[in-house]
């Protein structure tokens, strides 16, 4: 199944940028950041001490919408929020705009990491390192530490965005998502044992942090703790209840549990939240076909490949149940033929897809190549000694198409 894995630091960080609002009409898609890092963003009101709770802002933000002068974007805890457009600067504005900052108002350490962040996301990585270094010279803080072990993260400098968030971490013990962002990168180290007692760190000093239980589920789920992972996702659910990911990522569960009924309501869900999600039409159309609805399951694959024309997946299970479906009028062996090129067009020498693009021509009555693929399929390591594909083989070289059951 395609997942929703959420776990990308870049999606975790403490704001501390700045900007000018462009004089661009359409904002939606385009990556903002911020002007300031004094903005709060989606920040809470806690009754119990009649105080606004201060929520650290990601780096960058995808503009969801605009209206008159303001944008919407996604917070860490997964809700949406509004910022002024004048607060904040498009990505492709915004190192020039900080390097006019330093110019015009000498060095400053918030700035210098604001233009890092700036070089970082437009893949200028020794210039944003550079620009970090100064910053720390300047001003030792937890959030320059904590953005420039994201800098490594994304450089797959493991080791060393440890060592930034574990001195983000020591500055600032309760820097909820250093722990959360650490987790993460201790997955990408295979220590899943750390990465789950992070999340927890993280989920203890903030209970309301949405992203911290979808990354713990995510990491049982990772360990086929099945039971776990729902139970994390729907508290991610529980805190946020429009967090897309996890409704997505607790469908993905329920799949594997082949409780069909509670990922279709699931996938729907996720799709209610964001319609354009192309992998959960993807998913929710295999769930479909496991369920023998194929209608469904061909309309939410063809969905899937309108939204993402680079959905591997999409053309070929479309692809199986046209050339294979056991109810004839789903299937299509012209368009079968038509959907597995595709998705071999985009995955070259994929095996799994050969005995799609195999059963396809058999669908059609082209037994030669049908053979010719299936024997290709065989000689791959993976299918070589497997009984079912050799039937399959036989099948056609006896001139009869396969039909799943």
């Amino acid at each position: 199944m395609w997942r929703a894995w959420q776990c990308c630091v870049s999606l975790l960080l403490v704001g501390v940028l700045a900007s000018v609002a462009g004089a661009q009409t359409n904002w939606v898609g385009k990556t903002i950041l911020l002007k300031r890092c004094d903005i709060k963003i989606g920040q809470p009101y806690d009754q119990s001490t009649q105080t606004y709770v201060p929520t650290l802002a990601l780096i960058d933000y995808q503009v969801l919408t605009e209206e008159a002068g303001r944008v919407k974007v996604k917070t860490h805890h997964g809700t949406e929020a509004w910022l002024d457009k004048g607060d904040v600067v498009l990505l492709e504005n915004a190192a020039d705009y900080f390097t006019k900052q330093l110019q015009d108002n000498g060095g400053n350490a918030d700035t210098y990491c604001c233009r890092a962040c700036a070089w970082m996301l437009t893949n200028e990585f020794k210039k944003g390192l550079a620009d970090f270094d100064t910053a720390l010279r300047l001003d030792p803080r937890a959030r320059v530490h904590f953005i420039r072990g994201t800098v490594w993260f994304r450089k797959q400098h493991y080791d060393k965005a440890i060592a930034d968030f574990n001195e983000a971490i020591r500055l600032d013990p309760k820097l909820s998502l250093g722990y959360n962002s650490r987790a993460v990168v201790w997955q990408a180290k295979m220590d899943n044992e750390k990465a789950i007692a992070d999340c927890s760190a993280a989920i203890r000093i903030d209970p309301k942090l949405a992203v911290a239980y979808l990354n713990r589920g995510n990491i049982c789920y990772a360990k086929n703790e099945k039971d776990k992972a729902i139970a994390d996702y729907s508290e991610a659910v529980r805190v946020d209840p429009s967090y897309a990911a996890a409704y997505y990522n607790r469908a993905d569960a329920w799949f594997d549990k082949m409780d069909y009924d509670k990922a279709i309501a699931d996938y729907d869900e996720a799709l209610r939240i964001e319609p354009k999600n192309a992998a959960a039409y993807c998913n929710r159309g295999a769930t479909w076909q496991e369920k023998k609805e194929y209608g469904k399951a061909i309309a939410d694959y063809d969905k899937a490949v309108g939204l993402n024309p680079s959905l591997v997946f999409a053309y070929g299970a479309r692809a199986w149940v046209w050339a294979t479906c056991s109810d004839g009028k789903y299937r299509d062996g012209k368009r079968a033929v038509e959907s597995a090129r595709r998705a071999m067009g985009l995955i070259k020498d994929d095996a799994g897809l050969q005995s799609v693009l195999a059963a396809a021509y058999a669908e059609v009555g082209d037994f030669d190549e049908a053979v010719r693929w299936q024997e290709r399929t065989l000689m791959d390591p993976q299918y070589r000694d497997d009984a079912h594909m050799r039937w399959r083989l036989e099948l056609y070289r006896n001139k009869m198409p396969y039909r799943e059951e």
